[in-house]
């Protein structure tokens, strides 16, 4: 059996490094559309650093509801939340050293149209791997036509065995979530994914704030730099995570 290493997460908007490197792992990466939106989670925001300080940047939805699922929930789409998102990037990193390269991208990403946030946020994804060179396949949870009652665990391993996935990467942080005995019977090897803390340059800060997005990396050390951090991670198996 040819060996398929996949990978499932929701989608988030320009999430930080440690997502980047799960879908970067993967021969395949699939977007978890199909699952309820989560209140004040990472779909739609995230954090970058304007002169230091930690800044929240939000995607502005509409009717937005737990009861919806990602692909469901739709951008309040007045016209103006892409020029105020990148208003604050140009503030935040308009004198960096990659702006030029990195910016374009981005603008790229909100200019597209999307309806949906969990397209918006794959186009940021998506864009980003493409940026640095990743051949990872990348596919929608909502194309897979898993039946609704089929959830939690049996979800993610009924997409693993659509995929013909010899391996399931999930990040170290949701270990508490997965039986690898489970996995193991539907021919899947289980393994977690724990981001190494690799610090790099940040402009303007003294001290290196981690897990900001994907955005603050890009900026600061550009897509061939991003593209080196990608490998600084550990794959560990359920046990050594214990």
């Amino acid at each position: 059996m040819k060996h398929m290493r996949v990978a499932i997460m929701q989608p988030y908007w320009f999430p930080y490094l440690g997502y980047y490197q799960l879908a970067a792992c993967a021969d395949r990466f699939v977007y978890f559309d199909d699952v309820n939106f989560i209140k004040k989670g990472w779909i739609n925001r995230n954090r970058i650093l304007n002169n230091g300080q930690e800044l929240m940047l939000t995607v502005p939805l509409s009717e937005v509801s737990q009861n919806k699922r990602i692909n469901e929930t739709r951008i309040a789409n007045d016209g103006k939340w892409a020029a105020k998102l990148e208003t604050s990037l140009r503030h935040a990193y308009g004198k960096s050293k990659h702006f030029a390269e990195v910016m374009p991208v981005v603008s790229a990403v909100h200019a597209a149209g999307h309806a949906d946030v969990a397209r918006l946020a794959a186009s940021s994804i998506g864009s980003v791997l493409q940026a640095v060179g990743s051949s990872t396949a990348l596919s929608f949870s909502s194309t897979l036509a898993i039946p609704p009652e089929v959830t939690g665990q049996d979800r993610i391993i009924a997409l693993c065995k659509a995929m013909g996935a010899t391996e399931y990467v999930n990040p170290a942080n949701g270990m508490g979530l997965y039986d690898a005995h489970r996995f193991a019977e539907a021919g899947i090897r289980l393994r977690f994914l724990r981001m190494r803390p690799v610090p790099y340059a940040q402009a303007g800060s003294a001290t290196f704030v981690p897990f900001l997005s994907m955005l603050d990396v890009l900026f600061n050390v550009g897509f061939a730099g991003a593209a080196a951090l990608l490998p600084e991670y550990d794959l560990l198996d359920p046990e050594a995570t214990e």
